[in-house]
């Protein structure tokens, strides 16, 4: 039985999920730890010996109570260090044999072999689509026989600093990262999606506190991320400033009392608070609501707009994960704005601690952990595991 760690590393909080493989196949959460982190802005590391603590501090909570020797960790990355892009690779097949894993590595490579931006780093590849002389849209070539081999490809890139700020963090919390870090939304995808919403056409949405990321998913695989620096912590800084009182009863009463459609709340009903100074104050439940659907429709709107070229080839609608989702009324916006159904994404499939990490803010360390098996299996060690490109070749040929 192996034991796997995802590390999601956050502008609010620090989650952390312990996985083990099972003999069965199973993946089980033995472990789980959440602790606040204000070390991250918009996805970057601005305080390093603040989110060492939050590190050092979710882990010992996991660590506590899964009772495991935790060497290392699957970090996730997200924010506005990430980028992903579309690039097309051509081989021809030399006396119209089969096509072999060989081949499929090769154009691969091929359509890696851009320029890369200056200060940015491959952190993950992978193919969309084939096509074999005139026939597209080929999902697996192998064993195919043709001239030519067409590859489209997503590339996922991150800033080089962002990169080495995260590991740095880490190993000061006394950590090793596996491989390199993993885009937080492909992660997640692995715990909340269904292979069906993939293929049929889905888009992912993590309403995060410093920002908000979007992934799209057609035929079965990543085609598009798209992040905005906005999220819970804006809705939380809004409370905060239009009824003057502190930062951290402003996130009280958009947790408890919050809504993100005004619509959902009775007119008449009041909210009692301390305002700055500690003066106990009233404000009415509506107004709080208008609060934050004014900020959450700026969120939406400006995913909307990004959305709406893939919309014809989005037919399982929409999913929502992060801290933000879990705002009363969040589903309902979503909705109204995307024109879409929409649901909230909790991991799935997954034994153990079902019911502590079974919140949309888990989605993100649960698929970490979903993809150090599916990477590495019972190799999910710093010193066991094998090299990170050699890996993705392994998986997607």
């Amino acid at each position: 039985m192996s034991t796997i760690v995802g590390l999601d590393i956050g502008t609010t909080k620090v989650c952390v999920c312990i996985g083990n493989l099972t003999k069965n196949g199973e993946i089980e959460i033995v472990g789980e730890g959440t602790k606040p982190c204000l070390g991250l802005a918009r996805g970057m590391v601005s305080n390093i010996q603040t989110t060492v603590s939050a590190i050092e501090d979710a882990m010992k909570q996991a660590r506590y109570m899964s009772g495991e020797k935790i060497e290392s960790v699957i970090v996730g990355i997200s924010g506005g260090t990430i980028k992903g892009v579309t690039k097309h690779g051509l081989i021809s097949i030399k006396k119209e044999r089969e096509i072999s894993k060989f081949d499929i590595n090769r154009v691969i490579e091929i359509a890696k072999a851009g320029d890369i931006p200056s200060g940015r780093e491959i952190i993950y590849t992978l193919s969309q689509s084939f096509n074999v002389d005139d026939h597209d849209g080929i999902e697996n070539p192998v064993g195919m026989t043709g001239h030519r081999l067409e590859a489209d490809v997503y590339i996922i890139t991150s800033a080089t600093t962002a990169i080495q700020n995260l590991t740095k963090c880490i190993e000061k919390a006394g950590y090793r990262v596996i491989g390199k870090p993993v885009a937080s939304l492909l992660a997640a995808s692995l715990a909340v999606l269904y292979d069906d919403e993939m293929r049929l056409g889905v888009c992912l949405i993590d309403v995060g506190g410093g920002t908000t990321d979007m992934g799209i998913f057609l035929d079965g695989t990543l085609h598009h991320l798209y992040s905005i620096p906005i999220g819970g912590t804006n809705v939380t800084s809004d409370i905060s400033k239009i009824i003057r009182t502190s930062i951290d009863e402003a996130e009280k009463l958009k947790k408890e009392r919050g809504c993100c459609l005004s619509s959902l709340v009775l007119s008449d009903e009041e909210i009692s608070f301390s305002s700055l100074g500690e003066i106990s104050e009233t404000v009415p439940r509506h107004a709080l609501s208008e609060i934050i659907q004014s900020r959450m429709e700026e969120i939406f709107s400006l995913l909307n707009n990004e959305l709406e070229r893939f919309k014809p080839r989005i037919n399982a609608g929409c999913v929502l994960i992060g801290g933000g989702s879990m705002i009363n009324g969040a589903v309902e916006l979503a909705k109204e704005m995307l024109g879409m159904s929409c649901r909230i994404g909790v991991p799935k499939g997954i034994a153990g601690l079902t019911d502590a990490v079974n919140t949309p803010i888990y989605a993100t360390p649960a698929g970490l952990v979903v993809w150090g098996v599916k990477h590495y299996g019972k190799k999910a060690s710093a010193r066991e595991a094998m090299g990170w490109f050699s890996k993705i070749k392994e998986y997607f040929t």
